[in-house]
C-alpha cells in the first residue's frame, strides 16, 4: 500500500481516525505538518533553548524522511468549518490555568480567522504540490478522491456520518475499519469554559467575516450551508 498518512490540520477528528486504523493493524500515521521549514524550526528552538524537542517532533521528521522516499503515499486528510475547527483548536492548545471569557475572546482574535484554507495553502500544497482548493470536490458528496504522481489523497467532511467515514476510510486503505471515537471535548480540562463561551462569548464582527467568509468555506460547503455556520458564528458577535 505504500506509507498511509493522516495528515491533516488539526481538531478535525484525526485521532480518531489513524487509532481506528492502527486497531485493524495497518501502519497508519497521523501527522499535522511534513513541511521542512516547520521542522527545522522546531529543531533550532530546542537548541536555542536547550530543551529536547517534543517527541512528535522527532517522530515529524522520521516521517519526512520516510515520505520523502515513499513510491506511494496515501494521504486522508479532514476538512470542518473554519469557526467550528478555529475556536476548537485554540481551546484545544491553551495552557492549563484560569481563563476570563476575556481573556478566551482575545486569544481567539488574535488567532488567524482562515486557519484550515491557510494550512491547506501554507502547508499541505507546499509539501506535496497539490492545492485541494483548486481541484475537484463534490459539496453534495462531502468527500473526494484524487491521484496525481505517486499521490492518492482522500479529502473528506467531519460531518460525514459515522458509517459513510469508515465506508470511505476502509475502501481507501482496503480493509474494514470501524471509528471508535477519540480525543472528545468532554473529556478535556476545559470543557466547562468551552460550554460558557459558547453561551456568552463575544468576538468581534471583524474576525467572525474573515472566517466564515472565505475561499474555503466556499470551496467546501454550499451556500446554504454557509449561511447556517454563518448565522452559528455572528451570535458570538459582539452587540
Amino acid at each position: 500500500m505504500g506509507l498511509l498518512l493522516v495528515y491533516t490540520m488539526g481538531k478535525v477528528a484525526s485521532t480518531t481516525i489513524s487509532e481506528s486504523i492502527t486497531s485493524a493493524r495497518i501502519e497508519c500515521h497521523d501527522i499535522h505538518t511534513l513541511r521542512e521549514s516547520s521542522l527545522f524550526f522546531q529543531m533550532k528552538k530546542s537548541v536555542e533553548t536547550g530543551v529536547l524537542p517534543h517527541n512528535h517532533i522527532g517522530r515529524s521528521i522520521n516521517i519526512y524522511h520516510r515520505f520523502q522516499r515513499a513510491s506511494k503515499v496515501k494521504i486522508i486528510t479532514c476538512l470542518r468549518d473554519s469557526f467550528s475547527r478555529n475556536v476548537s483548536a485554540i481551546f484545544q492548545n491553551l495552557p492549563q490555568k484560569e481563563y476570563t471569557l476575556n481573556d478566551v475572546r482575545n486569544i481567539i482574535e488574535n488567532s488567524a480567522p482562515d486557519a484550515p484554507g491557510s494550512w491547506l495553502r501554507n502547508e499541505f500544497a507546499a509539501t506535496i504540490g497539490i492545492n485541494l482548493l483548486r481541484e475537484k470536490f463534490n459539496i453534495n458528496d462531502k468527500y473526494a478522491v484524487l491521484k496525481k504522481d505517486r499521490f492518492e489523497i482522500l479529502s473528506m467532511r467531519i460531518d460525514l456520518s459515522n458509517d459513510k467515514k469508515q465506508e470511505l476510510i476502509s475502501d481507501f486503505v482496503g480493509e474494514e475499519i470501524v471509528l471508535q471515537n477519540k480525543n472528545e471535548a468532554q473529556n478535556k480540562w476545559y470543557d466547562d469554559l468551552y460550554r460558557e463561551f459558547r453561551a456568552k462569548g463575544e468576538l468581534s464582527e471583524e474576525w467572525v467575516t474573515r472566517c466564515v467568509k472565505s475561499k474555503y468555506m466556499e470551496k467546501f460547503y454550499s451556500e446554504v450551508e454557509r449561511q447556517q455556520f454563518e448565522e452559528k458564528a455572528f451570535a458570538l458577535v459582539r452587540k
